[in-house]
């Protein structure tokens, strides 16, 4: 398969449960329909992670973040030979893994109601950080705004795909007329709820989910950029960023971030502060900088936004305001 430089000499492992559609279609169906190989696990281990690689000659896995984050590092010498790891975007955390391992990074995005890979990057060119790609084959893709107009270069937009629904894109929810009504424009857009934009030279890089956009005095506010910058702190492990009511500015970002192991917290929350106020425009820096253990989490060990916008309405006024 193309988009990931799959061949009938290779190997997928199915690292997801098997009722998500990525290691339905993703990993299995493209490792049948290639000749490959596909290998189902009972569970996700990260124990057992680089022996299962090694023991099936693992060529190729769909990565999650909890993945990313937590395997070990691969065993030296040819003991694996991985050769490409894929994930929805080029994180910095997908290249690292990769980097530690040997291998390619490539994004693959979409998600359950796009069947399969709707944007991908490759192997022929290099891509810039945070980038989904291009369209894969059999989807059209456009960006328009809150007001519904289709939206320029360097402008992040609701991302809408098209493609012939029951093939490229899922038929309908069953029996939910209302969502299908919610999700597919008159003219057979699908609303996908993500927010990308236009790079100058014409890839798609990844902003938000569309509820992630924080509103800040009037000025729209992409959560993963705050995070993206934060992340480049040294002794950053994980940080997400969530909306926390303001009576004046409506909303403002509060930064949550996990500390690698062995880092103090309030050194490392200057640090922050600083990097912020170097990379970022006033109105996007976060107002709260709040240490956890651990992050609550959803489906698929993403990171539960909704549980931490609790936790920062509950951060003191004093404090938000003494941040300005």
């Amino acid at each position: 398969m193309r988009a990931i430089e799959f061949g009938d000499g290779d190997v997928h492992l199915a690292y997801l449960p098997f009722f998500h559609t990525n290691a339905q279609l993703w990993c299995s169906a493209v490792a049948l329909g290639a000749g490959g190989s596909v290998v189902l696990l009972q569970r996700p281990t990260l124990r057992r992670f680089w022996d299962i690689v090694g023991k099936h000659g693992v060529t190729h896995v769909s990565a999650t973040g909890h993945l990313l984050r937590n395997a070990s590092e691969p065993p030296g010498g040819a003991r694996h030979r991985l050769k490409v790891v894929q994930s929805g975007a080029l994180s910095p955390a997908l290249r690292r893994f990769a980097t530690q391992a040997g291998a390619a990074a490539i994004a693959a995005y979409g998600m359950s109601e796009t069947v399969s890979y709707t944007l991908h990057t490759d192997l022929r060119v290099p891509w810039p950080e945070g980038c989904v790609g291009r369209p894969a084959e059999g989807y059209e893709v456009k960006l328009v705004g809150e007001d519904g107009k289709a939206c320029g270069y360097e402008t992040p937009g609701e991302l809408l795909v098209r493609g012939t629904r029951g093939v490229q894109l899922f038929l309908e929810y069953f029996n939910n007329a209302e969502a299908n009504r919610a999700v597919f424009t008159p003219d057979g857009w699908f609303r996908t709820g993500d927010v990308v934009k236009y790079t100058g030279d014409g890839v798609l890089r990844y902003m938000d989910r569309d509820k992630d956009r924080i509103r800040v005095g009037g000025e729209n506010v992409s959560a993963s950029e705050v995070e993206g910058v934060i992340a480049q702190v040294p002794g950053v492990a994980e940080a997400a960023v969530v909306a926390r009511s303001h009576a004046r500015l409506e909303s403002v970002p509060v930064a949550f971030v996990l500390c690698r192991a062995g880092v103090q917290a309030e050194a490392l929350r200057g640090e922050i502060l600083a990097r912020c106020a170097e990379r970022l425009s006033p109105f996007k820096r976060p107002r709260a900088v709040v240490f956890v253990d651990e992050f609550p989490r959803a489906l698929l060990d993403k990171v539960a936004k909704n549980r931490l916008r609790e936790q920062a309405e509950r951060v003191p006024d004093e404090v938000i305001e003494d941040s300005n």
